[in-house]
């Protein structure tokens, strides 16, 4: 586990679709935090880790200014979805059916 990682990953929920997380705290962190945090909560499902432009991505959509840009879908890899919030990401595998619907209940 990461050294800067037992608040973060205290807040991991597990979900029927993957997990979600509360990434407030964080979202100014550098991409090289996230790459690791991504690849440690990938792992977690059991799913490999996430390209260096797709964490990119993640962290501009993160430090966007509005929370209003910041909620919506955002592809992580082929077959995994991450749903941002205001305060939370929830990581969906697309194995389950009806994967929008199960991630937005939490």
């Amino acid at each position: 586990m990461l050294l800067f990682s037992p608040v973060l990953f205290s807040s991991v929920s597990r979900l029927p679709c993957g997990l979600s997380v509360n990434v407030l705290p964080y979202r100014q962190q550098p991409q090289c935090f996230w790459r690791e945090a991504l690849k440690q909560l990938m792992h977690s499902m059991n799913m490999p880790m996430v390209r260096d432009s797709a964490v990119g991505n993640f962290v501009e959509r993160l430090q966007k200014p509005s929370a209003r840009l910041l909620a919506g879908w955002l592809e992580l890899r082929k077959g995994v979805h991450s749903f941002l919030t205001e305060v939370r990401v929830c990581f969906c595998v697309l194995k389950i059916k009806n994967y929008e619907s199960k991630c937005r209940s939490f």
